[in-house]
């Protein structure tokens, strides 16, 4: 009787221990475009938590729901990492807006990736790195709702890169896509997948002596997308090698 209650006591403490270890991912908030457009975005969630991500979709204009949740966590340490948010078109600029708000509670954010950023909303000080990749279109630039366009940084303390499609060779396979469609694209998703890892792993290398052992994102199986593009390569040039630089 005494084995078997012992036998029960480690099997609910392997269970406890397991369920932490999951609410422990690193959470990536994605933040859609208008009207929640994103098609594909929840390809790049699974895509995300097989990769060891805590992946949570949300409608742009819904963003201050979150505020709360997101401080709370970050607080008391009940994530896997540092606040990372993507956010494709308008949700771009919602997601500077998550940032400013993050930002009025103290709560700093290591990663964000832009997409298509339609209005240029300008990055909070509180931001680490950010990346804004987007295509210039001459033709229809003056369009909101068809453009991503450059961001600026509010701090000259934020790593910011602004990549045009256009002018960037690495991201040249890009510009096969519209604003409408570049962000369903699978190799899409694989090159926002692969800066995050990229963003995680710096983050775990330079916090682990402060902090108590966090848990890396863990590889999954390996895919390719398409045969004239390697999609595990990342699309994103190594931050550590690249020199910040704002356009």
């Amino acid at each position: 009787m005494v084995r078997t209650v012992a036998l029960l006591i480690c099997a609910l403490v392997a269970l406890s221990s397991a369920g932490t270890a999951q609410e422990l991912r690193p959470e990536v908030i994605l933040i859609r475009g208008g009207a929640g457009y994103w098609p594909g975005v929840s390809r790049l969630s699974r895509d995300l938590a097989e990769h060891g991500f805590a992946p949570r979709a949300i409608v742009g204009a819904s963003y201050a729901l979150h505020v709360p949740r997101i401080a709370e966590n970050q607080r008391n340490g009940n994530t896997g990492g540092p606040v990372t948010i993507v956010g494709y078109s308008s949700g771009a600029d919602y997601a500077c807006a998550l940032c400013s708000s993050l930002q009025k509670r103290g709560i700093p954010v290591a990663t964000v990736v832009l997409m298509e950023s339609t209005l240029g909303t300008p990055v909070p000080a509180n931001v680490e790195f950010c990346v804004n990749i987007y295509e210039s279109r001459p033709s229809t630039d003056w369009i909101p709702a068809f453009r991503g366009i450059p961001v600026e940084a509010v701090s000259p303390q934020t790593q910011l890169m602004n990549l045009d499609s256009n002018s960037e060779s690495e991201l040249n396979w890009l510009t096969d896509y519209n604003h409408f469609t570049v962000a369903s694209h699978t190799d899409t998703h694989v090159m926002i997948r692969n800066l995050l890892l990229q963003r995680q792993k710096q983050f775990i290398q330079e916090h682990t002596a402060a902090t108590s052992v966090l848990p890396a994102p863990a590889t999954v199986s390996s895919r390719t997308t398409s045969q004239s593009r390697p999609s595990e390569t990342p699309r994103v040039r190594p931050v550590s090698n690249v020199t910040p630089r704002v356009r």
